[in-house]
């Protein structure tokens, strides 16, 4: 009984000491995850500028896709901002890019909302 319990603890420490390499992602840099926090905080504004030029909610984008392109403080030591994102717009997934969409948000801490949006059809 004594060398079961042995063999059992020795497989146990032996299976506890192995590397967890199975499935192991490189750790993401501290730039890109506050870079995708900060366009999952802009998602809504964005559908909602998007719903509000097409009428409906048909369109969709990719988060992943989505580029800001400028950003600006507002004022000197303030938090809010100007944040000029462009999303390509699709309708499926499978159909190829509807729009071009440039969205200008000021995104303070009252809340986000849309200053211009502008559409360029891609060809």
């Amino acid at each position: 009984m004594k060398k079961i319990g042995f063999a059992v603890l020795i497989v146990c420490l032996f299976t506890l000491s192995l590397p967890g390499v199975a499935g192991a992602e490189p750790d993401e840099s501290r730039e890109k995850l506050i870079t995708d926090a900060f366009k999952t905080t802009l998602i809504r504004a964005i559908d909602d500028a998007i719903v509000g030029y097409y009428g409906k909610r048909e369109k969709s984008f990719g988060i992943y896709d989505m580029r800001v392109k400028d950003i600006q403080r507002t004022m000197q030591g303030g938090f809010a901002f100007l944040v000029k994102v462009q999303v390509e717009t699709f309708e499926g997934p499978h159909n190829p890019p509807y729009g071009r969409e440039t969205i200008t948000l000021e995104v303070g801490p009252g809340g986000i909302s849309v200053v211009k949006f502008e559409h360029d059809d891609i060809p």
